[in-house]
């Protein structure tokens, strides 16, 4: 059952259960989000920076799938019926293969170079979390796969957003609002970066990943989109930056 499948549930299961399990999932995920990113420094007091990242990342993605989980089954939902599959899996990988490295040129390329280049918050922000060791790199590129490329698009694009227009509604605008807010509040949670940050996170890791779940029914292609994305731009910014 693709994303498109699961809003059509809403004939048999009810606007207020999947309400209930968007409110389940989204609270899961920011307890997995505060878990992951907070305990490290909390209980052993590391900077959340470098090798860090090697603690966090299978923390902050096992936390999320269960997360993810558990909330879909208050609508008797897996994680296939929200596109986690392999089907056409060499196919969904290379259309999101194809987006990462479009995105990657027009982003150090133009957008970046136009718009500050290093001494854009964003990319400050990343070189301090990324820090000057291999370790710290390998750590970072961990992080890009495991925490940006597969938690957030399972949440964000299979969960957020499918249970956001299933509790909506199948209509066009109900998809409309559901793109817009799942955008909004992934861009937020980037804050850190600053508000050029933001604005980037949503127009790539925002809008175009959940147009591109929209298009093609599946997370493999979001996963590698992002995913890779992120670990061009890692290796970027810690071998020319």
């Amino acid at each position: 059952m693709n994303s498109i499948q699961a809003c059509k549930n809403t004939v048999t299961v009810s606007r207020s259960r999947w309400f209930a399990t968007l409110g389940l999932g989204s609270l899961l995920f920011a307890i997995a989000l505060f878990t992951s990113h907070s305990f490290p420094s909390i209980l052993f007091d590391l900077p959340t920076s470098g090798l860090t990242f090697a603690y966090i990342a299978p923390v902050f993605l096992l936390l999320t799938l269960i997360a993810v989980f558990l909330s879909l089954k208050l609508v008797n939902n897996n994680f296939k019926d929200i596109g986690l599959t392999l089907k056409s899996f060499s196919k969904e990988a290379f259309i999101g293969l194809l987006v990462a490295l479009v995105w990657t040129l027009l982003q150090f390329l133009v957008i970046i170079p136009a718009t500050g280049g290093e001494e854009r918050m964003d990319i400050v922000a990343n070189l301090e979390q990324l820090g000057a060791s291999y370790s710290g790199l390998f750590a970072f590129l961990l992080m890009a796969v495991l925490g940006g490329g597969i938690a957030e698009e399972v949440f964000f694009r299979g969960f957020f957003l499918t249970s956001l227009r299933s509790s909506f509604g199948n209509r066009r605008w109900h998809t409309i609002l559901a793109v817009a807010i799942t955008t909004t509040v992934f861009a937020l949670l980037h804050g850190y970066q600053g508000w050029i940050g933001i604005i980037d996170t949503a127009i790539y890791g925002g809008l175009s990943m959940s147009l591109l779940y929209l298009w093609r029914r599946n997370l493999t292609a979001c996963i590698v989109a992002h995913g890779l994305y992120d670990v061009f731009a890692v290796l970027i910014l810690f071998f020319m930056y």
